[in-house]
């Protein structure tokens, strides 16, 4: 028997998969894709780092598999082994930390793998993981040969240190990430895997226990690398050699090789957003353009002390029952300039919480692509929900007909052909109807923005901001192509409200908490915070427009989100 001769036959029958390997080792990836080898960044060869050729080129035996010719002298191979893998059922973040560590990745920032393999679809890993309670993995990998870089460190070629940006620059960070990725390839394993998952909903009532003999059961159904077709583990084994795939990456950072270079401090920056994040690759761009620092106006300390005008001022108050007490309205304009509006909320104001503002959360500054669209101030409009046609078609009473009633109307501002309106500020004010009861009414300001246009629009609503999808008890998914078993059942709203995941960093991150004295109001008025971040995606939702409601018995807001993108064939003009 020819040795030469059998590799080079498991190579041509296993698709040149030790060329490929050995071609990817020194290329990008974006670690928010799935482990596979066309996901590498750019051309095959297209390497990122300078690979050490102190040692010249060489034939590169492959145990099985012949020589890879011309190699270069830094790269390694290693036979591989048989291993399994089956922890015990752990939680989300710890299943996601072993993935990680798998692939020489830290922290628990779930990766495109490890969302591919559990069938985690939403976008956004803050409600994944506030939905999921246990996570089971049971795994054979069966390793052909390793590739890897032996000499370290590594360089960044030239070209790729020119393109980092030095300053903060949305699209040229988004062109360099879309380009090289977030890693870099250093080492890889080829073989097959036979790999069964379990997912567990938060709300489910089976034990570690019964979750773990559950995965027992469901083990080797599940194939990566060789032929899936076949119905059996035993059968499957000896296709492996014919018909391998890349089943292990290892990686490092790219901003890792960035060392005393000018502008590592932002790129880092933007991949960490991404990663966390994972928008689109397409709006990646606009996400970080609308990652800047966020707050909301009117900032607390900014806030009058003492008596006010509103507070003494009985025509701008509501009235919820005959001997209650009443509900002062805050009736001064919050304007934020230029800066686009990213949430809305009620807030009870003064020392007994019983006068109604309203609150804006807003960019700390202008996003890039808007900066140069934005029309002056003095051209910005005032809308109101007591100018739309009919609006006591839209009066809903609080609490009894006779007391106090809401404008539920609509405030909005119709887009032009080429340009769009974004919301900059608003107001409270009460008018007296001719029925003899109050009525509370919205005005919205608007600014316009030249060559952009609304792409999607959604109303955030209170039933939204709670409501859940409920399932069955025990049932199986299937949404890899039958590769993940999940056991689930109807959410518990408490457990659910109980275990929320909360992304942001900020000391309050939903608002402060309420004073005591609000507990009265709170009957009447929901200060629900209805604002949308980085994970919402695409990331770059901004206010159109709101509305006064009443739902559940209480006052609430109702708000209008909305993508906008850059108008191409305008913005030469624009600019």
């Amino acid at each position: 028997m020819n040795p030469d001769g059998e590799g080079r036959n498991r190579m041509a029958a296993g698709g040149g998969i030790a060329e490929r390997a050995v071609a990817s080792l020194g290329r990008g990836f974006d670690l928010t894709a799935d482990l596979k080898l066309k996901f590498c960044k750019g051309e095959e060869g297209g390497r990122l780092v300078e690979l050490n050729e102190a040692q010249g080129r060489r034939d590169l035996p492959i145990p099985g598999y012949g020589v890879v010719a011309a190699a270069a002298g830094c790269i390694r191979c290693d036979k591989g082994e048989r291993v399994r893998l089956r922890p015990d059922v752990l939680e989300f973040g710890q299943m996601s930390e072993l993935f990680n560590h798998r692939c020489s990745v830290s922290g628990k920032i779930p990766s495109g793998h490890f969302n591919s393999m559990f069938g985690f679809e939403s976008g956004s890993w803050g409600p994944d993981a506030r939905n999921t309670k246990l996570l089971g993995l049971d795994a054979c990998y069966i390793t052909l040969f390793n590739v890897h870089i032996h000499r370290y460190p590594l360089r960044l070629r030239d070209q790729v240190r020119d393109q980092v940006p030095s300053a903060w620059d949305p699209s040229a960070l988004a062109r360099f990430i879309e380009k090289y990725g977030t890693h870099i390839i250093v080492g890889l394993s080829v073989g097959g895997s036979d790999v069964v998952l379990v997912r567990q909903d938060k709300s489910s009532k089976l034990s570690p226990s019964h979750l773990k003999q559950h995965l027992d059961d469901l083990a080797h159904q599940l194939f990566t690398g060789g032929d899936p077709s076949v119905s059996s583990h035993c059968e499957w084994l000896p296709t492996v050699a014919s018909m391998p795939d890349a089943i292990h990456f290892d990686f490092i950072p790219i901003t890792s090789l960035l060392k005393g270079v000018p502008g590592k401090g932002f790129l880092s920056h933007a991949i960490n957003l991404y990663l966390r994040y994972k928008p689109p690759l397409s709006d990646l761009q606009y996400f970080l353009d609308f990652q800047s620092h966020k707050m909301w106006a009117p900032v607390h300390n900014d806030l009058p002390l003492g008596p006010t005008g509103n507070m003494t001022n009985s025509a701008q108050s509501l009235h919820f029952t005959f001997m209650g007490p009443k509900l002062y309205v805050n009736t001064d304009k919050v304007v934020v300039g230029s800066r686009p509006v990213t949430g809305m909320r009620f807030f009870l104001e003064g020392r007994k919480s019983n006068r109604l503002a309203i609150h804006l959360q807003h960019l700390s500054t202008t996003p890039t692509m808007l900066a140069n669209r934005i029309s002056t101030p003095s051209s910005a409009i005032w809308h109101s929900s007591d100018q739309t046609p009919n609006h006591d078609a839209y009066l809903e009473h609080i609490n009894g007909k006779n007391f106090a009633h809401v404008c539920t109307a609509p405030v909005i501002h119709d887009d032009t052909a080429t340009n769009s309106y974004f919301v900059t500020g608003a107001q409270l004010h009460v008018k007296k109807h001719h029925g003899g009861f109050r009525v509370l009414h919205l005005r919205l300001h608007f600014t316009e923005v030249a060559a952009c246009f609304i792409v999607q629009s959604t109303w955030a609503t209170l039933s939204q901001c709670s409501s859940s999808p409920s399932s069955s008890e025990l049932a199986m998914a299937s949404p890899i192509s039958g590769r993940l078993f999940s056991a689930i059942s109807s959410p518990n709203k408490e457990q659910e409200a109980a275990t929320m995941v909360v992304l942001d960093s900020g000391v309050f991150p939903t608002g402060p908490p309420p004073p005591l004295h609000a507990q009265r109001m709170l009957k009447f008025v929901d200060t629900c915070q209805m604002s949308k971040g980085p994970q919402d995606s695409p990331g770059h939702w901004l206010v159109t427009g709101a509305r006064l409601g009443v739902e559940r018995g209480k006052l609430c807001m109702q708000v209008k989100f909305s993508l906008l993108n850059i108008n191409t064939s305008d913005a030469t003009s624009t600019s």
